[in-house]
């Protein structure tokens, strides 16, 4: 039972050699996967260039972009990977489920609310501590026992 479209994010890096004319184009090109495939786009990072912490492939550098997408039909996540790729210009890239902002705040507040039960469950189960004077006059008794 799905009332809305699963939410996605892909990020992705770019070969770093191609020309800075060209890396708009690209970005259209990744955006264009993901509509053709029945996909909506809610949100994208301009590919900026960044220094890689390890080489890949070769490259020190990359330019990095994610997307935040929606899609209908999770079959479709199949021929977005398989024109990722195909596409020359990107060496690496993950896609990866994940959840909306409101359905984060619905389960801080969730959260939030099993803490708050578990502590008053707590404090209702503590036992009344004993007062000093009673305790002391348990102790002597126990003690004159031995």
């Amino acid at each position: 039972m799905k009332d809305e479209n699963q939410l996605y994010e892909l990020a992705v890096h770019v070969n770093p050699d191609i020309e800075d004319t060209k890396v708009p184009e690209v970005r259209a090109t990744i955006e264009s996967y993901v509509t053709a495939n029945g996909g909506t786009i809610i949100y994208a990072k301009e590919l900026e260039k960044v220094r890689l912490s390890y080489e890949i492939n070769h490259f020190k550098n990359s330019f990095f972009g994610y997307f935040h997408f929606t899609v209908e039909d999770a079959e479709n996540l199949i021929h977005i990977n398989e024109q990722l790729k195909a596409n020359p210009d990107v060496f690496r890239y993950l896609v990866i489920k994940t959840i909306s902002d409101a359905e984060k705040s619905k389960a801080a507040a969730r959260q939030h609310r099993i803490r708050i039960k578990d502590a008053e469950r707590k404090e209702s189960v503590k036992a009344p501590a004993p007062e000093n004077k009673e305790l002391d006059k348990q102790l002597e008794s126990i003690i004159e026992k031995l």
